[in-house]
């Protein structure tokens, strides 16, 4: 029956394409269509089976235009398209077939959930959570099942970057996006990102795993596309078919596939993902090149090979402080100098030492905050933290002391024991192993990210002379120096510095360190963000911040 009445498509006839007990019917002529479905009317009836006319639709195609055509089951007639759209397999098949109105499907879906995250009497973080969590994944087989245009995606990302910009208590015109979807950053993907990752895998499966007749018309409906003229489509069929294929060679070329063999789907799917991930970075990247003040971070974190240290316990921030974060990041706090630029302000000196204020003069720069001790407050409160872990290590070792640049932690009014070697110095920690005759020198430093490097260096030869002048009083001795960066930034080489100091005591760092290291690092620095117009700051009043 399919090779006579079925729908010729390029040489192969398509008639029904039966999904367990769901099914379509195709046929090229009307008056055969109706005999058939007739046909199976009672085939099902003589089984004890029953065909709902309510959940059939019909829809009539005549030179690419729709039309309502009639037609019946049994005695009653069925329902047009025209009528109501009609959801069939997850897909919502509208009278015209026009991806505007899948579009507007999708964006009444986003808006709602966004509307109704919005309603609940939760904090913004929270909200945040649920929405990136929870609601973006529940869209991803809409997306999967239906067709967008570019212009439609583009519209799409706009709406869920604004939501997620919301959220955030950002303003939807003015800060970046590069920030919520760069890999450096807050990672999380464009409605483009996913729609894209979500056909190309659907489409790899096909091509794996589908029947013949299925690739067939896959195969078509790419040398359709191809034949476009005017019309250029990016996220495509034929995009799929290219990461597809390049994922195929990948397959092959790493030796995960030998001659004759198929390929695994979970091996082909990594790949894909992993290919249309390489595309979107360098997409942000891109992006973020011409950025001058709000992409220094991202810029900074792609050099360093590092990512977002605080991006994993975002949601477990204090009120606000998330969204101080983000703007710090992307240096979009109001600082005076920011504030000049947006046109509020005409002078940029700050409050308490009358030097232009940006934001890393807030954080890390003015004199008047040095000499009150808030960014030693902040050193101490990470200082701290890094000495309860150590000592934490090192009770099972009681060779090994501690001294630190702490009250209750020094020894004769400093950090280094007189009978080793006698210095102004002050290295924040040292471990001593008598035993061994052996010393670990730790200093902590909490710069603004740009300085990373420049204060590494310049701590590291600070302390040259010193270990030479106690590896000449017979000890061994090793100095290592950490940074914590002021808005939170761990880079990789800070935390394989971590694990060298913890290697003195033959063990390993809690793999939570760097990012409680991180966390209080932006608390520390919210908090000094807060005071910045407060001439007031008393130490007493400043314990070193627990988590």
């Amino acid at each position: 029956m399919e090779d006579i009445y079925g729908y010729d498509l390029d040489g192969c006839r398509y008639i029904t394409l039966p999904f367990a007990d769901d099914f379509c019917l195709i046929t090229s002529d009307k008056r055969r269509h109706q005999k058939i479905m007739t046909e199976i009317n009672d085939i099902t009836k003589s089984m004890n089976l029953t065909l709902k006319p309510v959940k059939c639709k019909s829809i009539s195609i005549c030179s690419g235009k729709s039309s309502a055509c009639t037609f019946n089951l049994g005695d009653v007639t069925l329902k047009s398209l025209k009528d109501s759209p009609e959801k069939f397999l997850g897909s919502n098949i509208t009278f015209k077939g026009k991806s505007k109105d899948i579009h507007e499907l999708v964006e009444i879906k986003l808006k709602s959930m966004s509307e109704n995250i919005n309603s609940c009497s939760i904090r913004d973080e929270f909200k945040l959570k649920v929405y990136v969590q929870y609601a973006m994944p529940s869209v991803r087989y809409m997306l999967t099942v239906h067709e967008l245009t570019d212009t439609q995606l583009e519209s799409l990302d706009h709406l869920h970057t604004n939501t997620v910009k919301s959220f955030l208590g950002l303003p939807s015109k003015g800060p970046t996006p590069a920030f919520i979807h760069s890999p450096e950053g807050l990672a999380f993907p464009r409605i483009s990102d996913i729609y894209l990752e979500s056909h190309t895998s659907a489409y790899a499966r096909c091509m794996i795993k589908a029947d013949d007749r299925v690739v067939h018309a896959l195969k078509c409906k790419m040398d359709r596309e191809s034949n476009w003229k005017r019309k250029k489509v990016r996220y495509g069929i034929k995009r799929w078919d290219d990461k597809y294929s390049e994922a195929q060679e990948q397959c092959v070329n790493v030796g995960e596939v030998k001659e004759g063999e198929n390929i695994k789907w979970l091996d082909l799917k990594q790949k894909v993902k992993d290919l249309i991930d390489a595309d979107r970075i360098m997409f942000l990247r891109e992006y973020i090149k011409p950025l001058i003040q709000q992409g220094n971070l991202l810029k900074l974190m792609e050099a360093e090979g590092a990512d977002l240290t605080w991006r994993s316990i975002i949601f477990d921030l204090p009120r606000n402080v998330l969204s101080f974060a983000v703007r710090a990041s992307i240096d979009y706090l109001p600082t005076f100098c920011n504030l000049k630029t947006w046109g509020k302000r005409s002078s940029t000196n700050c409050n308490l030492c009358g030097n232009k204020q940006t934001l890393m003069h807030v954080l890390n720069s003015c004199s008047v905050s040095l000499n009150q001790g808030r960014f030693t407050w902040r050193h101490d409160s990470i200082l701290h933290h890094i000495l309860r872990q150590l000592k934490l290590i090192l009770s099972t070792s009681p060779d090994v002391k501690i001294f630190s640049d702490l009250p209750g932690f020094t020894t004769t009014g400093g950090t280094l024991p007189v009978n080793i070697v006698i210095s102004k110095l002050r290295p924040d920690i040292v471990m001593v192993n008598e035993k061994q005759k052996s010393i670990h020198l730790i200093e902590l430093t909490v710069p603004f990210e740009q300085n990373i490097s420049s204060a590494h260096a310049r701590k590291t030869l600070k302390y040259e002379n010193l270990v030479s002048d106690i590896v000449d009083n017979g000890y061994a001795c090793n100095i290592t120096c950490i940074e914590i960066g002021s808005r939170g930034l761990v880079t990789p080489e800070t935390k394989e510095r971590l694990v060298t100091i913890f290697s003195f005591g033959k063990s390993k760092p809690p793999r939570s360190l760097p990012k409680d290291l991180s966390k209080i690092s932006l608390l520390t620095s919210y908090t000094i963000w807060n005071a910045r117009h407060d001439p007031s700051w008393g130490t007493a009043d400043q314990p070193h911040l627990q988590l």
